[in-house]
């Protein structure tokens, strides 16, 4: 995939061209993808509302093309790729009201001890039932935009991207299961890191593999 910013409904066509580059590969088999319909401009505004500001920088292009979308692969043959996988994909970017929803006894809780010390994590890509990249809102302040890292209700890892340059890296890695471990400042360089970082050049030839510093 092409590095750059879209906008409108140039997100449409990039979606739809990377649906159409997995659908057409002779390595993965495309499982599920979805896009969703426009957000509404009463979604946003009650997004505003809740981040206690302006959204991130191009967040609000990306939603009002398409209110999330889900794409989801597996390789074909997994021969010579990283031994126990995980050889699959899942891009879940949730809606908007979801992302700026009540995350309550999902990320944070208040029964116990501490539960809510996660209160202000707002999912973003939900890749796996018990793992996000999500936004964090800290109190009524206004939100900053970076992506984080979050295994559901145990631990969250601040990035240094912003939600335009997760998107782009999102796109670039097609979603590869825990792919977000192998960013440079992942403090989770293990089994899905490495998996990620072998076997993605050799199912997806053009992967730009520059972009995630493998070198870290």
């Amino acid at each position: 995939m092409a590095e750059g910013s879209s906008s409108g409904s140039d997100w449409h066509a990039r979606l739809a061209a990377l649906r159409d580059e997995i659908d057409a590969s002779s390595l993965v088999r495309l499982t599920r993808f979805q896009i969703n319909d426009p957000v509404s401009s009463d979604a946003i505004e009650r997004a505003r509302k809740r981040w206690h500001g302006p959204l991130p920088d191009m967040m609000e292009e990306f939603y009002r093309a398409n209110d999330g979308f889900v794409l989801e692969w597996e390789a074909l043959d997994v021969t010579g790729l990283f031994p126990q996988g995980p050889h699959a994909g899942s891009i879940n970017l949730l809606p908007l009201a979801e992302v700026f929803g009540e995350w309550k006894d999902v990320v944070w809780f208040d029964d116990w001890d501490g539960g809510d010390r996660f209160r202000g994590v707002l999912p973003l890509d939900r890749f796996a039932p018990e793992a996000a990249a999500t936004l964090y809102q800290r109190g009524e302040e206004a939100g900053v935009d970076r992506v984080y890292s979050h295994y559901l209700g145990e631990d969250l890892d601040a990035s240094t991207y912003s939600f335009a340059q997760y998107v782009e890296l999102l796109l670039e890695s097609r979603g590869y299961y825990y792919w977000v471990r192998a960013l440079p400042e992942a403090t989770h360089d293990g089994h899905s890191a490495q998996a990620f970082r072998h076997d993605m050049p050799q199912l997806f030839p053009d992967f730009r593999s520059d972009l995630f510093d493998f070198d870290v």
